[in-house]
């Protein structure tokens, strides 16, 4: 995955050094701005100069989608490397007093095997789930379930969405907003959301365009299309593509992310922002057309430098495809299992450090 790649390089080549952006963290070498595409027609942008951890990637996408904001879920299915150590700080600032004790990190996290523990000490605040499935709406008055950021009321612009791409698709309305300015204080949330706003386009396929992802999506021999395609004139070839439902529409969906970890991070949030948009695809009956991701403060962290001189060391091989075979009628329907990663090739994992600025009993293993 080349633009990853050059991502890493240009902020090697442009960036400037700053100190640390809050209290315990690394300085880095940041960028301003940078914007790379993926056209997932030319595979899923997993990146193959080392391991991903996709299984995490594939849950917390799944558990952004379902409006859950509670560790639990991620903790259960073994995903223990993304929300862990933001979530023990939101622990300590919030939950905390309510315990019989202040717990360390390694004791917070054993107990939250304990499903009525996590309910009630497990909660993330007003992150992404809650932003995306029940942004706040003044006008609704609002009720907390128990201890959790699970309110009654609140704009669910996932589902949203997908209505709007479905009735209008050459609408500009569709846009998902994760930062609402009075919920990013640490008291309510484990951490502001770094990407902060995505938004989807719809493209009307050419007649051509539409017989070429038959062929690439679904293995229909292509002689025989083309066969086909040279004799029927256009307008019983658009109602033949009509009969086997194959798509009108190209898909895309824009990105802005305010702040990019660019070695540990970012490789995840392309990935979850491609997966998202095949997702969308399904359940809007579109071709999952190109990413845009637009990096704002993209950076690297003083203690990162060498994983990135390997990473930058190594060759990108062909990216892997990705099958989903779930059979979906909202967003709430999505199992893991849906998904398979196909011919995903990869070389060897390097190790980054997570920095959250959180020092306080993180350190025990």
């Amino acid at each position: 995955m080349i633009q990853y790649l050059e991502i890493l390089q240009e902020i090697l080549d442009k960036g400037t050094p700053k100190p640390p952006a809050r209290e315990n963290m690394p300085a880095t070498v940041s960028r301003f701005s940078i914007q790379k595409r993926f056209n997932l027609i030319d595979g899923f942008p997993l990146l193959t100069t080392k391991k991903m951890f996709y299984k995490g990637m594939i849950h917390e996408l799944i558990w952004f989608l379902k409006g859950d904001t509670n560790i639990y879920y991620l903790h259960k299915n073994g995903v223990r490397k993304f929300w862990h150590k933001d979530g023990y700080g939101y622990y300590l600032r919030t939950h905390a007093k309510r315990d019989t004790h202040e717990r360390t990190f390694k004791e917070w996290c054993a107990a939250l095997d304990d499903p009525n523990y996590a309910k009630h000490f497990g909660d993330l605040g007003l992150i992404y789930p809650h932003q995306w499935r029940r942004f706040t709406d003044p006008e609704t008055t609002h009720k907390r379930v128990d201890n959790t950021s699970i309110i009654e009321g609140g704009v669910d612009q996932i589902t949203n969405v997908l209505k709007g791409i479905q009735k209008n698709p050459n609408s500009r309305y569709h846009i998902v907003t994760a930062w609402n300015p009075a919920e990013t204080t640490p008291d309510k949330c484990a951490l502001p959301p770094c990407h902060m706003l995505f938004m989807f386009n719809c493209r009307e396929m050419t007649i051509d365009e539409r017989f070429d992802w038959w062929v690439s999506k679904t293995g229909v021999i292509r002689n025989y299309v083309e066969g086909y395609r040279k004799d029927h004139d256009d307008n019983v070839a658009m109602e033949y593509l009509d009969s086997n439902n194959i798509p009108r529409y190209w898909l895309d969906v824009d990105l802005t992310q305010r702040s990019c970890d660019t070695p540990l991070g970012v490789p995840v949030n392309i990935a979850s922002y491609a997966l998202l948009l095949e997702i969308f695809a399904k359940l809007t009956k579109m071709a999952a057309g190109e990413f845009i991701w637009n990096g704002k403060d993209v950076h690297i962290y003083e203690n990162q430098m060498e994983g990135v001189k390997e990473q930058l060391s190594r060759i990108p091989t062909k990216l892997p495809t990705i099958e989903i075979t779930g059979d979906w009628e909202t967003v709430d329907d999505i199992k893991y299992e849906d998904f398979v990663i196909i011919d995903y090739k990869y070389q060897p994992e390097i190790k980054f450090e997570l920095s959250t600025g959180l020092v306080k009993g993180t350190t025990e293993k």
